[in-house]
């Protein structure tokens, strides 16, 4: 009987291509010639989340729809807890552990590099949430990421942050992401007064070219709020040194699909408005007259000239 030690290289990769994420890292610990087979398949992870703060350190690697793995770590005395999930919120499932002599920012940069750090793994979004009171404890945090990752990097095409990096640029990435990077996006969100719904988030998105531009994105359940929104909202956004472009989306909230529409232009008050229609409801964009061209690049719409 023929077993897995005597099968061609060509049908173990194939076998490998079928494999989840964790089986795959395990059988990679198995052989050189099994490290060799994984390392030469291509893998795409949707999503990575990684934040630190106040001594804990969480880690989530998003595999498939419903399907991730998690980590919780917590700085106890000279040691860490470690606390592992997989596709499970129970704690009463999760694996537990402590590590002596270790800190939690230095073991989640360790678990990520380890099981992430290799050209065969691509990540599509790497979320980044790392908040920081200035820009002394943001290069300081950097740097001790720089230290414990060791040299490893990860393959990321965009880069989400809930808080400005430090530069606030790509290059603050490179010691320890590829140089693959599209976009970084940076995300403040504004939650309501009555409820935790999020009703503003503000977003500024640097792409390659290091050309940047802030979205101030309204939810509301009507579209009659968006030409209150004063001028100097805008000009909020352009005093970042990086932002050359600014625009309001604002969407309808609703639970029923609606059609696509195509979308209608129209100028009032020195400003240029957007109204289109997709699968997720209708939306209205606002933005000053320079900036037009750029946004209508960045929407997901398309406009007829």
């Amino acid at each position: 009987m023929v077993g897995w030690s005597h099968l061609p290289p060509e049908i173990k990769q194939h076998v490998v291509k079928k494999l989840d994420f964790m089986s795959r890292h395990s059988l990679k610990s198995t052989s050189y010639t099994d490290r060799q087979i994984v390392n030469s398949t291509p893998l795409k992870i949707p999503r990575v989340r990684f934040g630190h703060k106040d001594g804990r350190c969480l880690i989530v690697i998003y595999t498939g729809v419903e399907q991730f793995l998690r980590w919780e770590l917590f700085d106890e005395g000279d040691g860490v807890t470690l606390q592992r999930s997989e596709n499970c919120y129970d704690t009463a499932e999760f694996k537990r552990m402590t590590i002596q002599k270790a800190n939690s920012l230095q073991m989640g940069i360790n678990i990520m590099s380890n099981l992430l750090a290799h050209e065969s793994i691509k990540i599509d979004v790497f979320e980044w949430d790392i908040p920081c009171e200035n820009e002394e404890e943001a290069e300081e945090r950097m740097l001790k990421i720089i230290e414990y990752s060791n040299g490893k990097k990860f393959r990321v095409s965009e880069i989400l942050s809930n808080s400005n990096p430090g530069c606030g640029i790509i290059s603050t990435y490179s010691y320890f992401i590829c140089c693959e990077v599209r976009e970084l996006k940076t995300l403040y969100v504004a939650s309501s007064d009555i409820n935790i719904f999020p009703h503003k988030t503000v977003e500024f998105k640097t792409v390659t070219d290091e050309v940047s531009y802030g979205v101030i994105c309204i939810l509301y359940e009507e579209l009659d709020e968006i030409d209150e929104l004063p001028e100097d909202a805008f000009e909020e956004i352009g005093k970042h040194e990086d932002v050359k472009f600014s625009c309001a989306i604002e969407r309808e909230v609703t639970a029923e699909r609606t059609p696509a529409q195509q979308p209608t232009r129209s100028e009032e008050n020195g400003f240029i408005k957007l109204t289109y229609t997709t699968e997720c409801g209708k939306y209205i964009t606002k933005m000053f007259p320079n900036d037009e061209q750029f946004i209508k690049n960045q929407l997901v719409v398309s406009f007829s000239s």
